[in-house]
């Protein structure tokens, strides 16, 4: 067995960088859409998991998002648009302005 500097025990072991995702590390839940009437609030909130869990592997989080919704992308834009509106997702960065 290894020792540190000051002669403890030390074992071997892995690693492991927090801040990127686990490989192994599901999906979150997509959040149930109301038949009819207003989306309720955890629905907004359950989005903005899942545009989160997507960015945060470099994916295109609407268009996974519509393919697991079996919607449109234009739809789940609407949804993301929606919750920033309310909070659970920062500002979008502007796109398009060169020079500022």
């Amino acid at each position: 067995m290894r020792r540190d500097s000051q002669g403890w025990p030390v074992e071997d072991a892995v690693v492991l960088d927090l801040d990127e995702p686990l490989e192994q590390d599901p999906p979150p839940r997509l959040p149930a859409r109301p038949k009819t009437g207003a989306y309720p609030e955890d629905f907004y909130q359950g989005v903005a998991a899942h545009y989160r869990y997507h960015i945060g592997r470099d994916e295109k989080p609407a268009k996974a998002m519509a393919k697991g919704y079996s919607v449109p992308v234009r739809t789940v834009h609407g949804w993301i648009s929606e919750a920033r509106r309310r909070g659970h997702l920062e500002p979008a960065p502007r796109q398009g302005r060169a020079g500022g």
